[in-house]
């Protein structure tokens, strides 16, 4: 999530997604974000104001861009470890994450 966020790729259903995936904390400000989905058009604005009302009241902070890089490569690199049919996208996108963040070193450590 904010891996999109840092690389202005986030679209305002990946907010509503997000908080889907969260409502088991049953936090209202994420079942009031969840329940966005049912509206057809979504406001981005709004919907980053809502998400960080939601960050706030869980009590967790932004990671840093470096972060997300790291975790964001762990998951590609993890979907390599096993069959996958979109293996040479993986492999792509993990190449242009690579050359645009020069990570060279840490995707030679991988």
């Amino acid at each position: 999530m904010y891996y999109k966020k840092y690389t202005n790729t986030v679209q305002a259903s990946d907010y509503v997604d997000w908080a889907i995936a969260y409502l088991y904390m049953d936090v209202l400000e994420i079942n009031k974000l969840a329940s966005m989905g049912m509206n057809r058009e979504l406001n981005l604005f709004e919907i980053e104001e809502m998400f960080a009302a939601a960050m706030k009241a869980i009590h967790r902070e932004s990671p840093s861009k470096k972060q997300c890089l790291d975790y964001h490569l762990k998951q590609l690199h993890s979907q390599l470890l096993q069959p996958n049919k979109h293996a040479i996208s993986i492999v792509k996108e993990i190449y242009e994450c690579i050359i645009e963040n020069e990570l060279f070193v840490e995707q030679q450590k991988w």
